[in-house]
């Protein structure tokens, strides 16, 4: 079994802007086998979506990693498309390769670093319970 990857990432985000643009979760379920099953066999609902996002959150659900959108691709539709949205990414791009944080920020550790590290020391049963049966 594959871990994470690109690709859940981007299947991660669909299902979070499912969440936020409805207050539904794309595979809630009261136990985490249903949750599970959900996951490889369900297609959420996602006529609450307008349709240039649903077109966006149904390509990132797709349940072969492989056939799912690159993240540049998600974003430059939710900018709209490639023509105005690839410029405004370039100039953005360009803006941010500027910017560093303060010197004190920057010797700490990096934030994938304290997430993990974070996620290490929750009790396994408190994840449990706010992740997957909510």
């Amino acid at each position: 079994m594959a871990g994470p990857s690109l690709a859940s990432d981007v299947s991660a985000w669909a299902a979070v802007g499912l969440f936020a643009a409805t207050g539904r979760g794309a595979f809630a379920a009261p136990t985490p086998v249903t949750v599970i099953n959900r996951l490889l066999t369900h297609h959420p609902d996602l006529g609450a979506l307008p349709t240039r996002l649903r077109e966006l959150v149904v390509t990132a659900l797709f349940k072969d990693p492989a056939a799912r959108p690159f993240a540049q691709r998600l974003l430059l539709g939710l900018l709209g498309g490639t023509g105005a949205g690839s410029a405004l990414l370039t100039d953005g791009a360009q803006a941010a390769a500027g910017v560093r944080p303060p010197d004190s920020l920057a010797a700490g550790p990096a934030l994938g670093v304290v997430a993990e590290q974070v996620y290490a020391a929750l009790p396994s049963a408190r994840w449990h319970a706010t992740c997957c049966c909510a």
